[in-house]
């Protein structure tokens, strides 16, 4: 029995450390999505990167408190296959 319940626990590590890599590899994407867009706006008009300096810390601020504020984790465990 004990052996069933290492097999679950390394399950649910492994399904773990897949979901932070998926989710790390996300974030860096529309990390760059958003320095992409931010670029393109900067070019088409004609906008100096210190005008906007100030708008995007603010930005930081607030997205750094909503991940504060959502940081729970969304794990169930009636999704695993207990024996």
């Amino acid at each position: 029995m004990a052996d069933s319940y290492l097999e679950v626990l390394v399950s649910l590590k492994e399904k773990w450390e897949h979901k932070k890599a998926a989710a790390d590899s996300e974030a860096r994407l529309w990390e760059v999505v958003a320095n992409i867009d931010l670029m393109k706006e900067i070019m088409n008009n004609n906008l100096l990167v210190s005008d906007d300096l100030l708008r995007v810390q603010a930005k930081e601020v607030e997205l750094g408190s909503e991940v504060d504020v959502m940081a729970t984790s969304d794990f169930s465990i009636g999704k695993l296959d207990l024996p």
